[in-house]
């Protein structure tokens, strides 16, 4: 669902995606609105399903995991995939010198560590992948977070 909001004359957000799906009736809205009717089916962003020592699930949202990346590395174009129950693997942008880029992944790993720590997490593995983020095949949008393995 993408919301234009025309009403901030200082800076309009134009395009704004919210991550939601919409779905519109076909059928008018049975209160007498002759507006289209809309069902919201919710969010299609990746939330992750990640697996405590324990074995209890922490849903964690994917905003969450990016916000800590980009307020600790100040990277912006990077990806996060779960490829297990318990382990995430990090692709950032191949930009800079290798001890940049090495730099980069340790203010990343340290922050998203304590960030799982705090969930309850910190049995979760973190590896920073060579590659730099992949795209989505069919749109050819890069997604922040993605699940590559539903783990059991």
């Amino acid at each position: 669902m993408l919301l234009t909001n025309l009403a901030n004359w200082v800076q309009p957000i134009i395009r704004y995606d919210l991550g939601d799906r919409m779905v519109t009736s076909p059928t008018p809205c049975a209160c007498g609105n002759p507006t289209p009717a809309i069902r919201i089916e919710g969010r299609t962003d990746a939330v992750l399903a990640l697996k405590t020592r324990a074995g209890k699930t922490v849903r964690l949202v994917p905003l969450a995991l990016t916000t800590v990346v980009e307020e600790a590395a100040g990277e912006h174009r990077f990806q996060i995939a779960q490829a297990a129950a318990d382990h995430l693997v990090v692709r950032m942008d191949n930009q800079g010198t290798a001890g940049q880029r090495a730099a980069r992944w340790k203010l990343a790993r340290d922050a998203l560590r304590a960030y799982l720590r705090a969930q309850s997490l910190a049995n979760v593995r973190l590896t920073l992948d060579r590659e730099p983020p992949r795209l989505d095949p069919r749109s050819g949008k890069l997604h922040a977070v993605i699940v590559e393995k539903r783990a059991r």
